[in-house]
């Protein structure tokens, strides 16, 4: 199997942070939040890596973060003018973006788990490929419920490119007509920066780090 695309979802508002989350910087680099999910994609191998925003323009944490990234040609930035009506909007339009290439899978991660790294990200894609074409999506699981990043097959293209509103990739996937396979992980990599107290138990837990 080719490797498939990455679909970063990074058009939220940020209400409850009170600023861009995904500008803020973590890590002795300093390098926004969103690169962080960036960087763990690249490595992983995805490719593309597409990234689903809210801005016309590319956003400047985007620019500041590929400007660190020695495989920045690998990323594509798409304007979702929707995206602020709902998160579905934002991977309809990841999906068509993975459909005109004619890939034939994508993980979808989001902008602000920056705890997802590049290993969770390969373990989904050796899950896809041991299963072989049995299964239509591969996903983590938590405590029972399925959670991003999420690998799709193009199986699932047009149910999801259905989606309305806040529907997230993950209510879809409940209908007994998708075959699917979890993996189990720490829970931290479930963790997303939405408030100032989530944003310092990710950067507690960076600094833990070796």
């Amino acid at each position: 199997m080719k490797m498939p695309a990455g679909i970063i979802l990074a058009a939220g508002r940020s209400s409850r942070m009170g600023c861009n989350k995904l500008a803020i910087p973590l890590g002795e680099s300093a390098i926004p939040l969103g690169g962080l999910v960036i960087r763990s994609a690249l490595r992983a191998g995805l490719d593309p890596v597409i990234v689903i925003g809210s801005e016309p323009a590319l956003p400047l944490w985007l620019q500041e973060s590929l400007r660190a990234e020695e495989r920045a040609e690998r990323v594509q930035y798409v304007y979702s003018a929707e995206s602020r009506q709902g998160m579905a909007y934002s991977i309809r339009a990841g999906v068509a973006a993975v459909r005109a290439l004619r890939l034939e899978a994508f993980i979808l991660l989001l902008g602000d788990q920056p705890l997802v790294n590049e290993a969770h990200i390969t373990r989904l894609v050796q899950l896809k490929q041991s299963s072989c074409a049995a299964a239509d999506y591969a996903a983590y699981e938590d405590r029972g419920q399925v959670k991003p990043p999420i690998l799709f097959s193009y199986r699932m293209y047009n149910v999801l490119a259905r989606l309305e509103g806040d529907q997230g990739a993950k209510q879809v996937i409940h209908s007994a007509q998708w075959k699917g396979r979890h993996l189990t992980s720490g829970r931290e990599i479930f963790l997303d920066a939405d408030t100032p107290s989530q944003l310092e138990e990710i950067r507690a837990y960076l600094r833990c780090l070796p």
